[in-house]
């Protein structure tokens, strides 16, 4: 996935999902991507709570300085255009 991808190029990554649990007979992100040139992270948050998304970014800031890249890769199921879910932060 994203996460390991990145990793493998040597990329800090801080990722969050609901849930860290493997699904059934596979592993966590984080076992997939340990041994990887970067750093990675998990945090247990909800990208549809604004302030969870505030806690990740602010961690990332903390520990490496700054944020480059921000990748949500949620899936929802949309009836409305994707820009009328917008939020600024």
């Amino acid at each position: 996935g994203i996460v390991v991808a990145a990793a493998s190029r040597g990329c800090h990554v801080i990722y969050m999902d609901t849930r860290e649990s493997p699904l059934e007979g596979g592993s966590t992100t984080a076992e997939a991507a340990a041994g990887e040139a970067g750093d990675v992270m998990y945090f247990p948050a909800d990208v549809t709570n604004p302030s969870d998304i505030e806690c990740v970014i602010s961690a990332a800031v903390a520990k490496y300085g700054r944020l480059d890249i921000f990748v949500n890769n949620a899936a929802l199921d949309l009836t409305d255009p994707p820009h009328s879910l917008c939020q600024s932060l």
